[in-house]
C-alpha cells in the first residue's frame, strides 16, 4: 500500500508496520500495524483521513477540538433546555456582539437531518457567510451539526445532552480544522484557537445567565 505525505513524496508502507514521514527537521515514525481482520492502522483507527489509498497527514495531525460542559439548574427538564438549543433563533443570544451574527435562512428553522441554516458573522473584521448543516438529529439527546460552506476546512459541532441528579448536563465538542496547509498550526495558535475558546466561554457565561436559579 502506498501513502502520499503532505510534501508530495510516496512512501511505501514496508512489511514491519512503520511508516516514516519526513517532517521539519526529522521525520515522523508512525505504526502501520494490519489488525488481524485486515486494513492498515490508519484505516481502522481514522477510517475518515484515509481516502483513494492516500492519507490525509495535516487533517490527522492538526484538527483541533474544542469540549465545553455545563449543567443547568435541576428545575430545568432535559426537553427544556433541549428545546432551547434546538431553535435556530437562540443561536444569536448566546454569540459574542462583536461577531455581528445574522441570519440569512427565514426563521423559523425545521431542525431535522439535512436541514441547512445560512447566516453571517464577522471574523478578524471580514464578513463571512457560513452554511450549516444539521447531520444528526436525536430528540432531546444529541444533535450534530457541521460546516458545509465557510471560513474552516473542518467544523463539526456535537451538542449532547444528559438528565442527572444534579440537573441537565450539556456537553459542546467541536472538532475544527482552518485550512491553510503548513500554516494551520500556527494560525490555529495565534487566532483560530483563541478565538473559539473565547466563543464558548461567552456561550457558558450567556446560559448561565438565562438559566439561573
Amino acid at each position: 500500500m502506498t501513502f502520499a505525505c503532505p510534501f508530495d513524496k510516496k512512501i511505501a508502507e514496508p512489511e514491519s508496520g512503520i511508516l516514516a514521514l519526513p517532517c521539519g527537521f526529522g521525520q515522523v515514525v508512525l505504526p502501520l500495524k494490519r489488525s488481524p481482520g485486515g486494513g492498515s492502522f490508519f484505516k481502522n483507527h481514522f477510517p475518515g483521513a484515509c481516502h483513494r489509498r492516500r492519507f490525509d497527514f495535516y487533517r490527522i495531525m492538526q484538527s483541533k477540538q474544542l469540549v465545553r460542559t455545563q449543567t443547568f439548574p435541576p428545575q430545568y427538564s432535559l426537553e427544556q433546555i433541549f428545546a432551547f438549543f434546538s431553535d435556530a433563533g437562540n443561536l444569536q443570544a448566546i454569540t459574542p456582539a462583536n461577531l455581528q451574527f445574522q441570519f440569512l435562512t427565514p426563521l423559523p428553522v425545521t431542525m431535522q437531518p439535512g436541514a441547512l441554516i445560512d447566516y453571517r458573522i464577522r471574523i478578524h473584521g471580514v464578513l463571512v457567510r457560513w452554511r450549516t448543516r444539521i447531520d444528526i438529529w436525536e430528540p432531546p439527546y444529541r444533535f450534530v451539526d457541521s460546516q458545509i460552506k465557510g471560513p474552516y476546512k473542518v467544523w463539526r459541532h456535537e451538542h449532547l445532552f444528559e438528565a442527572g441528579p444534579q440537573g441537565v448536563r450539556m456537553t459542546d465538542s467541536v472538532t475544527y480544522h482552518p485550512g491553510w496547509g503548513p500554516l494551520a498550526g500556527l494560525i490555529c495558535a495565534l487566532y483560530v484557537t483563541p478565538q473559539v475558546e473565547r466563543i464558548f466561554d461567552y456561550r457558558l457565561q450567556k446560559l448561565a445567565g438565562l438559566f439561573a436559579d
